[in-house]
């Protein structure tokens, strides 16, 4: 069953999951930033980041090492290069 996302209910799992297999994702960085109004709208907390990144893992298959990678690098960029505090 689909549902909201915890921290940003305007977006549902399987949108995320849809986005990952059909957008060509590569990157959570990609995905805030490119394919979703999350990073541009300045909602790329870290419960965001979290969230979507658990399910972009799973739906990619990135192991529990390169989700927290990933979660440390967009959040790194997202301060470095767009002046958002996560």
């Amino acid at each position: 069953m689909d549902r909201p996302l915890a921290s940003a209910p305007h977006y549902s799992r399987r949108e995320i999951e849809f986005l990952c297999l059909t957008e060509k994702v590569l990157t959570l960085e990609d995905l805030i930033l490119r394919r979703t109004l999350l990073g541009l709208h300045g909602e790329a907390t870290l419960a965001v980041l979290s969230e979507v990144a658990a399910i972009a893992g799973k739906v990619l298959g990135w192991s529990a090492g390169r989700i927290e990678n990933e979660i440390a690098r967009t959040a790194g960029r997202l301060g470095s290069r767009h002046g958002c505090a996560v």
